[in-house]
């Protein structure tokens, strides 16, 4: 969160896994972008939205 604050949007956030760290940015009305391969991981995190 503090290097999102200190260089601001848009965020890239690669191996984003569970998507925890993105969500957060995104409620604090940050752009984010998150990459992930994992396909599993990516299940859990499209559930969080």
């Amino acid at each position: 969160m503090e290097l999102a604050k200190r260089y601001g949007s848009p965020t890239l956030e690669l191996a984003c896994g569970t998507g925890r760290i993105s969500l957060m940015l995104a409620q604090a009305e940050y752009e984010i972008t998150g990459i992930e391969l994992s396909p599993e991981m990516l299940v859990i995190a499209r559930e969080r939205q």
